[in-house]
């Protein structure tokens, strides 16, 4: 089956351009199809490597060159067609798994399902919309100053190997350090909560603190921005298990001592009875900022406030979920 080209952003002419989230996608299509900056070497050349290495580990196996190079075509040819498998028929296709795939199929798999590439759009969203705007949206879910001066970190090797925090993993985070404010924003698609997540973040609160990273008493908060409102009523029991978590001293124990991280408990009980969890969806988000973009001139000084909106809500619109069968987002709204 030959490799079908699925137009995600369809293009009716050039005067309409394109959403910055084709940028991000841009760097997906760099790395599916330029191998060699990820891998170190071809795609061709690994799978050469890794014949090397096997029949140099057969001993009593001597192939000649031409044996050697006919092996190499049969494994061309039988992984060809175990790709050519993998080709979806529609855009929304559910992925198959277990079987090799090639970058077009990687590209749709990245742009339309994955939770992660998702978070990464979001940080960019994030990290250029005005503190006033961000301090407006998290004011509908916490007590939040109309004063407050954001910061947005993503999860990122130089953030984790900055801070030297291991033990726990995060998606976003917003950092006010003029009002001592600090949101963690918890995005799902398809994946659940982690049954410790709470106390992680608890603990990730003190870490951050102890270490000085964020001012002394600062306020915390975590939004979870996820599909559907059901998580809402789960919110309280959610606390009570992470309580007992940390009664039970079940702490986080990755890369992190049993001393240093018993040496946070204080703080990070503190953080557990003050916090304030909040649970939206993506659709509430979405319907949230495309009411704002209807609002802003898309010319003069408000033209790059619109792009960015714009642009996100693109991309938030083809975001599909297995686990609920549809998109996470769907537009009510119409342009002017």
């Amino acid at each position: 089956m030959k490799s079908k080209r699925h137009i995600i952003y369809k293009t009716d002419h050039l005067k309409d351009g394109v959403s910055w989230t084709s940028g991000l996608a841009g760097v997906i299509r760099l790395l599916t199809w330029e191998t060699e900056t990820a891998l170190g070497i071809s795609k061709t050349q690994l799978q050469k490597r890794v014949l090397d290495h096997v029949f140099e580990s057969c001993e009593n196996e001597i192939l000649s060159k031409e044996k050697f190079d006919a092996i190499v075509s049969q494994l061309e040819t039988k992984t060809r067609l175990e790709i050519e498998s993998a080709t979806a028929e529609n855009l929304y296709d559910k992925p198959k798994k277990g079987i090799l795939i090639n970058p077009i199929e990687a590209q749709r798999r990245i742009r339309l399902f994955s939770e992660e590439f998702l978070n990464k759009e979001f940080d960019v969203f994030m990290s250029l919309l005005p503190s006033s705007v961000l301090s407006d949206y998290l004011s509908l879910h916490f007590n939040i100053s109309r004063e407050s001066q954001w910061s947005i970190i993503g999860s990122s090797n130089d953030f984790e190997a900055s801070t030297d925090m291991k033990f726990m993993y995060m998606d976003t985070l917003a950092y006010a350090h003029n009002t001592s404010a600090l949101v963690a924003l918890e995005l799902k698609m398809d994946s659940d909560i982690g049954k410790d997540q709470i106390l992680k973040y608890c603990f990730m609160a003190a870490y951050l603190e102890f270490k000085g990273f964020i001012a002394k008493d600062t306020t915390f908060h975590i939004l979870i921005v996820g599909n559907d409102s059901s998580l809402t009523d789960e919110l309280s029991s959610l606390r009570s298990e992470a309580a007992q978590q940390l009664q039970n001293k079940e702490y986080p124990r990755k890369k992190i001592s049993y001393r240093e991280i018993e040496s946070l408990v204080p703080l990070a009980e503190t953080h557990l009875h003050s916090i304030d969890i909040k649970n939206t969806t993506w659709q509430e988000f979405g319907d949230h900022f495309n009411k704002l973009k209807q609002e802003i001139p898309n010319h003069g000084h408000s033209e790059s406030l619109f792009k960015l909106i714009e642009g996100f809500l693109t991309s938030l619109e083809i975001k599909h979920s297995r686990k609920q069968k549809g998109r996470i987002y769907l537009s009510k709204l119409k342009d002017n």
